[in-house]
């Protein structure tokens, strides 16, 4: 498994090689090709592109820094339809600009949700259609609890690959989830509603919900269905890292993590039953953040068990 922290290290490591290189000499194509999962593709692309080799590899360095600003659902959704038109691609590059940008429509819709651009209901109807698309592949993820045996690497790996992709997940949910919530709350500020400074989401919405329209509803009702079902995920994340206290010790982190999840369910529950909540927030208040760059912590934990084991490319090319 490549981790999408890793993958954007290489995109960079890339950028920074082939930027000095306007001309791709083996090094840079090197760097190219480390890309997972698209270095042979956009090798191939600069080898049949025509124009001079200059404009060549400005186009795949407009099209790497196009990437590396993507999210990982993002890159995973351009992954896929790479894959489904290759053959197109290859012939075609400006096909490739209709499918880069498709790619970015997630990110530039979101982007509009900030600056008020975008309508309740489309925003409502296009974060069901994504999350529908995630919740299967995330349920089955968290669905086994099972205790790892940690004096052995290959389980070593199998746990940090599996805690890296839940949380990678629940962040995508949480984004989404997110977006909703601060369209909801420019909304309700929008038609004269006041916000006392340094409330979050949580608070905001749940005191504000005895104001809120039909179609304002409609939205807090999609945001209370995300929660309940953050919630099941959020319970087997607690159960893994519980049945498997011992990887405390290798990455001390993942301590912080198992409490921070702990807090979240207990507040869950406290709140469950109290129709006027659709979020559950646990952070600074409670001196239980969500442990700080702990994406990249177990990122590099994969890396070197990838390394160790030597099961490192099973992904990529199987």
């Amino acid at each position: 498994m490549t981790t999408w922290y890793k993958i954007k290290k290489q995109i960079q490591a890339a950028l920074n090689i082939i930027k000095d290189n306007p001309v791709l000499d083996t090094a840079a194509k090197s760097a190219l090709k480390s890309v997972p999962y698209l270095g042979d593709f956009l090798a191939n692309l600069y080898d049949s592109t025509g124009g001079s080799e200059t404009e060549r590899t400005e186009k795949i360095l407009e099209i790497l820094q196009k990437i590396e600003g993507f999210h990982a659902q993002q890159f995973k959704q351009l992954t896929s339809m790479l894959s489904e038109n290759r053959e197109t691609l290859i012939r075609d590059s400006q096909a490739l600009d209709t499918i880069l940008d498709k790619a970015n429509e997630t990110f530039e819709w979101l982007r509009k949700i900030d600056l008020g651009q975008v309508e309740l209901q489309e925003s409502n109807k296009q974060v069901k259609e994504i999350l529908h698309d995630m919740k299967g592949n995330l349920q089955e993820l968290s669905e086994d609890a099972y205790e790892f045996d940690f004096e052995i690497a290959a389980e070593q790996l199998v746990f940090f690959v599996k805690i890296s992709r839940l949380l990678e997940q629940s962040y995508e949910i949480f984004f989404y989830q997110n977006g909703l919530a601060r369209q909801l709350t420019n909304s309700l500020i929008s038609r004269g509603h006041e916000i006392e400074a340094g409330q979050g989401f949580d608070d905001i919405l749940r005191k504000l919900h005895y104001a809120m329209n039909a179609e304002e509803e409609e939205i807090f009702a999609s945001i209370r269905t995300i929660t309940d079902d953050m919630r099941g995920v959020n319970v087997n994340v607690k159960t893994l890292l519980k049945t498997n206290k011992n990887s405390f010790e290798l990455l001390p982190e993942l301590g912080n993590l198992y409490e921070h999840f702990s807090w979240w369910n207990a507040k869950y529950e406290l709140l469950k039953d109290n129709p006027d909540m659709c979020l559950v927030y646990v952070g600074v208040r409670q001196q239980k953040p969500f442990p700080t760059g702990i994406d990249g912590l177990l990122a590099q934990k994969v890396e070197k068990l990838q390394e160790k084991t030597r099961l490192d490319m099973l992904s990529e090319q199987s």
